[in-house]
């Protein structure tokens, strides 16, 4: 198990979207494959994760998942409920090595929005797992949709691999929308 913090809407419950996860530090580093969470592995609604810090790193991860911040329906035959939405606000975002930010649905049940809002924000890197990423994804084909993702910054980074993506591979459900605003620049590379 990671190190981790997670509020859970375990199988056989009933979530209602009043759940919430906030976390207010000046300082936030999520590494080595630690994770904070708000999941979903039972019905209804899950509810909304919310960050607010000066910076915030996510770096790396194991061979058992990346460093991540997450909303996620889990990957459980009975998870067929709505993710929430993550919103995250700082000063300085950097997703390095293989770090994932994510509002996805690994169920049956719809993924989660992903609301951003950071001066600097970098995306760099992947590992042998796969690459640093903002994603929000439905990834089972039977149904639910992506969900969207919305970012404001002054300044974007994403260099030697690094991500930002909606997605789904679902059959009946689309993938969310995309919008970055960013007032100063927007660099990619490698």
């Amino acid at each position: 198990m990671p190190s981790s913090i997670y509020v859970e809407i375990d199988p056989g419950a009933i979530g209602d979207g009043s759940s919430r996860l906030n976390i207010t530090t000046n300082n936030l580093e999520v590494i080595g494959g630690a994770q904070i969470g708000l999941s979903m592995a039972g019905a209804g609604e899950s509810g909304n994760l919310n960050v607010t810090a000066q910076s915030i790193t996510l770096n790396g991860g194991t061979p058992f998942g990346p460093s991540s911040i997450f909303a996620a329906v889990l990957p459980v035959r009975v998870a067929v409920g709505q993710a929430g939405d993550l919103t995250t606000t700082t000063d300085s975002l950097e997703i390095l090595n293989g770090a994932q930010m994510i509002a996805s649905s690994l169920g049956v049940g719809d993924a989660g929005n992903i609301n951003l809002t950071a001066k600097d924000l970098k995306i760099i890197g992947f590992n042998p797992g796969g690459p640093s990423n903002i994603i929000s994804s439905s990834e089972t084909p039977v149904s639910g949709q992506g969900g969207n993702i919305n970012i404001n910054t002054e300044r974007l980074l994403g260099a030697d691999g690094g991500q930002i993506s909606t997605s789904t591979k679902s059959f009946t459900g689309s993938a969310g929308d995309l919008v970055i605003n960013a007032s100063e620049s927007v660099e990619l590379r490698g």
